[in-house]
């Protein structure tokens, strides 16, 4: 993905990385382009949503995106949470209408990345793969701890169908060594009282400012945003806080 960007000669603001066989749905997107029904926490997201869906009209029909990707996109950058996912991917949408929620143990299927959250989550472990490729993301939502409450599912667009193909899948994928510092110490209780719990609350978007750096500890950007390679030890980086 680094590479990419490189090539490209953009700045991104988000990597997303999503399974190759899933298939979407996104019934929001007509409301979303009529002012009259679109509800408060809707107008955050409906000024970008439709500025980009105005950029995609002046495109040729050869270069146009899927229009659950653009509402994906302005739900990113309208909303600027430090991991973003979709419904349909284990964590059920709490009360009809509700447009975003705050989750914890997300699913691999579709995870949108901010640039600036990177370190703390990536990259992948590769260390239990022989055994199950569901501990990388195990792993990772370990690691996600550091950006607690800012991990956020948007119910605009749903999974509605996947087709799983074989890998390894063996065991207990939360059975993990405990030699990595994966999570800080001043987290490891929220840690036990979350387990492997997907919701953490319903949110009210038009309240919520979105994350950076600020919002995470001392803790987490001095001590967990460097990885070994090898054995996938979790230590301290040079993460600075923009001022």
């Amino acid at each position: 993905a680094l590479a990419e960007e490189r090539h490209q000669g953009w700045h991104w603001a988000y990597y997303n990385f999503c399974d190759g066989d899933i298939r979407t749905t996104c019934p929001l997107t007509k409301s979303l382009l009529n002012t009259s029904h679109v509800n408060e926490d809707g107008l955050v997201i409906a000024v970008h949503f439709r500025s980009l869906i105005s950029i995609q009209q002046h495109l040729t029909n050869k270069a146009k995106t899927n229009q659950c990707f653009i509402l994906m996109d302005a739900f990113l950058l309208s909303v600027s949470p430090a991991i973003g996912v979709v419904a349909g991917m284990g964590a059920p949408i709490l009360f009809d209408g509700l447009l975003t929620q705050i989750v914890y143990h997300i699913d691999a299927i579709f995870n949108a990345f901010h640039r600036d959250a990177l370190s703390f989550i990536l990259p992948y472990c590769s260390r239990y793969d022989k055994r199950s490729w569901w501990s990388s993301q195990a792993i990772l939502v370990f690691r996600s701890l550091c950006l607690y409450g800012h991990v956020i599912q948007f119910n605009g667009v749903h999974i509605t169908a996947q087709k799983h193909r074989e890998y390894p899948r063996n065991g207990d994928p939360w059975q993990i060594d405990r030699d990595m510092n994966l999570v800080p110490r001043s987290l490891t209780s929220l840690q036990t009282y979350m387990k492997s719990e997907r919701i953490v609350s319903a949110l009210i978007l038009r309240h919520y400012g979105g994350w950076s750096l600020a919002a995470t500890s001392d803790e987490c950007r001095h001590r967990h945003t460097s990885v070994n390679p090898v054995n996938c030890t979790v230590s301290g980086g040079k993460i600075r806080q923009k001022s």
